[in-house]
C-alpha cells in the first residue's frame, strides 16, 4: 500500500511509458499532497484505517489428576480468547469486530470394579462464542485490496458514507466493517464414552473382552443482524457553486434479523473379543 501522492506519480509513469497522457495533473497532485479537497481527492491508507497494528490472544489451562489403586481421574479445562484485528470504531452501540472465545474441558475416570474388570468413563467438549461484522471477511479484504488511496474517502466531510461502485472491490471497507450490522455465533460439542475392559483369564489365558459405547453431539446457532446505510459517490463539483455532485448508489434499510441453527449426533458401539498367548518362543493371537 502506498500513499495517494506516490500512487499518482506511479500512475503517471505507467501511462507515460505507454505514450499516454498523465492521469493526474500537477494541480491535482498538489491538491492531494496538501489535502485541500479530501472529498474529491482523498488520500486514504486503508490498511491503517481498517487494521490494528497488533492484536492479542489469551490462553489458560488447568489440569488435575490423581487416584489410587482402585480409581484414577484426570480433569482438564481450558480457555482461549482471540481479539479481532479490525478497528471497528465507536459509532455503534454494538461490537462489529471479530471476536473468538472458546472453553474446552475433558474428564476421564478409570475404576477397578474387580481385579479383572476396569470401567473407563470420559466426557469432553468445547463451547465457542464468536462475533463478526455484518459483512463477511472476504468482502472486507476484497474491498480493502481493490480500492486505491484516491478512490473514496472514509467518510465525506458532510457525514455521508461513500462508495465507488456496487461490487465488493468497489465498496468502502469502513462501511462494510462498521455500518452493516453484526453476527453472533454459538457452537458446542460434547463427546462421551464408556468402556468396559474384562480380563477372561479364568476361561483361558490371554482372552480379553473390551466393550465401548460413545455418544457425541454437535450444535451451532447463529443470529445475523444486518443493515445498510445510504451510500453515495461524488462525481466532481458544480462549476457555478463548487458544491459536490453526489450520486446515490445504495438506499438505506433498517436493521433486519435472521437466525438459524443446526445440529447432529453420533452413537457408536464397539465390541472386541481378543486372545493372545505365548507358548515358549511362539506367540499366537486372534
Amino acid at each position: 500500500y502506498v500513499d495517494g501522492l506516490t500512487y499518482t506519480r506511479l500512475a503517471n509513469e505507467a501511462r507515460l511509458s505507454r505514450n499516454q497522457d498523465p492521469m493526474y495533473s500537477d494541480v491535482e497532485m498538489k491538491i492531494i499532497e496538501q489535502g485541500l479537497d479530501p472529498d474529491i481527492y482523498p488520500n486514504v491508507d486503508w490498511q491503517h484505517e481498517i487494521l490494528k497494528n497488533i492484536t492479542t490472544n489469551h490462553r489458560a489451562m488447568i489440569n488435575f489428576s490423581g487416584g489410587g489403586s482402585t480409581a484414577r481421574y484426570f480433569v482438564s479445562g481450558g480457555y482461549y480468547n482471540e481479539a479481532g484485528m479490525y478497528k471497528h470504531g465507536d459509532l455503534n452501540d454494538y461490537d462489529t469486530n471479530v471476536r473468538y472465545k472458546r472453553f474446552n474441558f475433558r474428564s476421564n475416570v478409570d475404576i477397578n470394579l474387580t481385579k479383572t474388570t476396569i470401567l473407563e468413563m470420559g466426557v469432553g467438549g468445547w463451547i465457542v462464542n464468536q462475533n463478526k461484522p455484518g459483512s463477511n471477511s472476504d468482502a472486507i479484504w476484497t474491498s480493502m485490496a481493490g480500492l486505491t488511496p484516491l478512490t473514496v474517502p472514509v467518510v465525506y466531510s458532510n457525514g455521508l458514507f461513500p462508495t465507488y461502485g456496487t461490487s465488493n472491490d468497489q465498496m468502502n471497507p469502513y462501511v462494510l466493517l462498521t455500518q452493516t450490522g453484526y453476527k453472533t455465533c454459538w457452537e458446542n460439542k460434547m463427546e462421551t464414552n464408556v468402556a468396559l475392559n474384562q480380563d477372561l483369564d479364568f476361561i483361558t489365558k490371554g482372552l480379553k473382552f473390551v466393550g465401548r459405547f460413545g455418544y457425541d453431539t454437535d450444535n451451532s446457532n447463529w443470529i445475523n443482524r444486518h443493515r445498510q446505510p445510504d451510500l453515495y459517490k461524488a462525481n466532481g463539483r458544480r462549476q457555478e457553486t463548487g458544491e459536490i455532485i453526489y450520486e446515490k448508489m445504495f438506499s438505506a434499510y433498517d436493521m433486519t434479523q435472521s437466525s438459524g441453527s443446526s445440529g447432529k449426533r453420533r452413537e457408536f458401539l464397539d465390541l472386541l473379543l481378543s486372545w493372545e498367548r505365548a507358548f515358549g518362543n511362539h506367540h499366537g493371537g486372534v
